[in-house]
């Protein structure tokens, strides 16, 4: 049997948690560790395991409405994975969840086995209540991929300060900055999803407000990245723009790819715990215009190409005074790239995470 540093993740569609786990997962600081994913389903996350030969097991996650049922149903889960673990000759000395989600599945693994456990929460929106619900603080070890999340966190936490673990991105995915056109791009690309707190309606609700002050950059359509959804209030503010501004191009698998087919991206997220998205915008080489969210405070700092999370006619000025400027202005890509290999590159990542596995194993 190996010692080994089980993964647990429900969903392995790709997602902005499953792509960081991904990165980690496969790290040469890792793999001496013999990490194994743990997940409900196939998906892009076990493919990517597949290619990078790291052992996963598939293990349904259970589903109860009351509380006699979701316990006896964590606790049959965990025994199944742990069967399963043994069938690939692995023994779980350390059980990590990749979020609080997984917080009460994993904490069944840990003390069935005996193992170290350490919860990664990386949720924008999470709560007091979710950390109480979910246990988080009965974790050996308690880690937040996101600064500010950390921060309020510690208050929740009878065990002293939570530690600020974040997530990052392998050198090799950056990108030289693409040249800038003449005028202002005839497509921009909006990144994330239709939930509400991604602010898709908050760049609907600012294009309304510049074609209100004949101010909408002419002739400029804006991609959102996904499918539309049945929101009517966004229905009856498209209608108030000029037809074709709007576009919902749905999702390709290879973000750099679509990233890299636009010269300016929106990242207008109300809420990050810490945006890898953008991240992986500017790593990609391309200009992005976004709020203030998660680690951008730390990354993109030039005023004209920030607006506060929320604020609709700041993002509306933004888009008007880069319209307005474009043959002028500079986008910083450069200077931030260099501000994430500063503080967000991988191999940080899995060296302080390899230091907290090893703990726990006892070495």
């Amino acid at each position: 049997m190996d010692d080994a540093v089980v993964f647990v993740q429900q969903r392995a569609g790709q997602a902005g948690a499953q792509v960081c786990l991904s990165r980690l997962i496969r790290h040469e600081l890792i793999k001496p560790l013999n990490p194994v994913l743990v997940t409900g389903s196939e998906g892009w996350l076990t493919e990517e395991c597949d290619r990078a030969g790291v052992p996963r097991l598939i293990e349904p996650f259970p589903k109860s409405r009351t509380i006699t049922g979701r316990l006896a149903g964590n606790a049959g889960w965990a025994k199944r994975v742990a069967k399963g673990l043994t069938d690939l000759g692995c023994r779980p000395v350390v059980v990590h969840a990749n979020d609080h989600l997984e917080g009460l599945l994993s904490l069944h693994l840990a003390n069935q086995n005996n193992a170290g456990s350490v919860m990664l929460m990386r949720s924008g929106g999470m709560t007091e209540r979710d950390f109480a619900k979910y246990r988080c603080g009965e974790f050996d070890r308690v880690l937040c991929a996101g600064e500010e999340l950390a921060d309020t966190a510690t208050a929740w936490s009878n065990s002293g300060t939570i530690e600020w673990v974040p997530d990052g991105i392998h050198p090799d995915e950056f990108m030289a900055a693409k040249p800038k056109p003449a005028t202002f791009p005839a497509r921009v690309l909006v990144i994330g999803t239709p939930a509400p707190g991604k602010g898709w309606g908050d760049v609907i609700d600012a294009l309304c407000h510049l074609h209100e002050q004949d101010a909408l950059p002419n002739g400029t359509v804006f991609d959102f990245n996904g499918d539309k959804p049945e929101v009517p209030e966004w229905d009856q503010q498209l209608h108030r723009l000029p037809t074709g501004t709007c576009r919902f191009v749905g999702r390709n698998p290879d973000f750099r790819e679509t990233v890299r087919g636009y010269d300016l991206v929106i990242n207008p997220s109300r809420f990050e715990t810490m945006g890898m998205a953008a991240i992986e915008v500017l790593a990609a080489g391309v200009p992005l215009l976004s709020s203030l969210t998660g680690a951008m405070g730390h990354v993109l700092q030039e005023s004209e190409f920030v607006f506060p999370s929320g604020d609709v006619i700041a993002l509306a000025e933004r888009i008007a005074g880069l319209n307005e400027k474009w043959a002028t202005i500079s986008p910083p890509v450069a200077e931030c790239q260099q501000r994430i290999r500063d503080r967000f590159l991988i191999e940080k990542c899995a060296a302080r995470m390899s230091e907290i596995y090893r703990s726990l194993f006892g070495e």
